[in-house]
């Protein structure tokens, strides 16, 4: 009987122009479509992870941009990276989450309950906490940073109005009971346009401030990115262990995540050496 393990495979969209058939046909559909300058639907209606109705204009503008990412917390492998990834990335920047920018993360299962999407949010929050103070940064007010993350839960027709709007395409795998999805995140402008979409699961502190900072001002920009991380899983050869699979698997993001926290620091440290 064969075995599954989760993958997260680069799509290269030259490569898939030319050898499209390549690809699983699960992934038909999983892909960006760049919708630089539209505007969000402001009017869609959700839940916060706090259990407030809310409809998603009461969470743009009128000050501060949004970081705008579609996730959902029973995802087997992206999402954990992903959002782990924007969580030291923003553990590395000068400014504090809620300061000049809200994070809001769209839960794509529409069965996810705000309770879920709260338990998910506060990991990331106390991540986030733990590695603004190893880099013996200020970690700012806990009751700030959780009112400016909401993690969003609602109908699926409101998830897929909102991903339509801004490109992200994503399919739901019934024999896997779960989401095929890229991983990126959107930057959202205070009067509600999409600004930049910046994809993979690793990002520097600097440039996440340059996309911030230029949404804040209301400027869109092009993606520097060609390729497309998307969630898949694939049936394993006869005979090899799953186990030993995913054993790798997390083996290689443990030191990507180390390599990760290491740079920050490094940077943070020499940022404070005094000029010779």
């Amino acid at each position: 009987m064969a075995t599954s393990a989760a993958l997260a495979i680069a799509q290269s969209e030259p490569v898939r122009e030319r050898s499209g058939d390549a690809l699983p046909p699960e992934l038909e559909g999983v892909d960006v479509t760049e919708k630089l300058g539209a505007k969000v639907p402001g009017q869609l209606s959700f839940t916060t992870d706090q259990g407030r109705k809310v409809n998603l204009g009461d969470l743009i503008g009128p000050d501060r941009p949004v970081l705008l990412t579609f996730n959902y917390s029973n995802c087997p492998l992206l999402c954990s990276v992903q959002l782990g990834g924007v969580t030291q990335a923003m553990a590395g920047m000068r400014r504090t989450l809620g300061s000049t920018f809200r994070v809001v993360t769209v839960v794509l299962d529409p069965k996810e309950t705000p309770a879920s999407a709260r338990e998910t949010k506060l990991k990331y929050l106390e991540q986030l906490r733990a590695a603004r103070k190893a880099l013996e940064l200020p970690a700012g007010d806990p009751a700030e940073a959780d009112a400016a993350w909401t993690f969003l839960v609602g109908q699926d027709r409101d998830i897929k109005s909102l991903a339509k709007s801004v490109g992200f395409g994503y399919e739901y795998h019934p024999g896997r009971k779960e989401y095929l999805h890229p991983a990126v995140f959107m930057m959202i402008t205070p009067t509600g346009r999409v600004a930049q979409y910046v994809y993979g699961v690793h990002f520097e502190p600097g440039m996440v401030e340059g996309a911030i900072a230029a949404a804040a001002m209301d400027v869109t920009s092009e993606s520097t990115q060609n390729f497309i991380l998307s969630c898949y899983h694939y049936e394993a050869p006869e005979g090899l262990n799953a186990f030993l699979i995913m054993k790798i698997a997390g083996i290689v993001f443990a030191i990507l995540l180390v390599l990760v926290l290491g740079g920050i620091h490094l940077r943070s440290r020499l940022s404070r050496r005094p000029a010779v």
